[in-house]
């Protein structure tokens, strides 16, 4: 029974990370481009932030990693003994 708690709770608390933090449609980014402008000339230039956004790769692999543990739980409950 725990083993069905944990799949659900990991498929939940994908769900929610990849919501939070951007729910980006393609690959993981681990870096943005951003515009900043020069103080003296006015013109913009490219800057890189480091910042993570899951991509649907962290949230295919959770999901398969929750329904996998999931499975894992139905197994380990049909081997139990009945008693009588």
């Amino acid at each position: 029974m725990i083993w069905r708690y944990l799949g659900v709770f990991v498929i939940t608390g994908t769900v929610l990370f990849w919501a939070q933090r951007g729910a980006h449609t393609g690959w993981t980014q681990t870096s943005h481009l951003t515009m900043k402008q020069d103080d003296v000339t006015g013109l913009d230039y490219p800057t890189y932030q480091k910042r993570l956004t899951p991509g649907l790769d962290v949230l295919v692999g959770g999901l398969l990693l929750g329904g996998v543990i999931n499975l894992v739980g139905t197994f380990v409950a049909r081997r139990r003994p009945v008693n009588h």
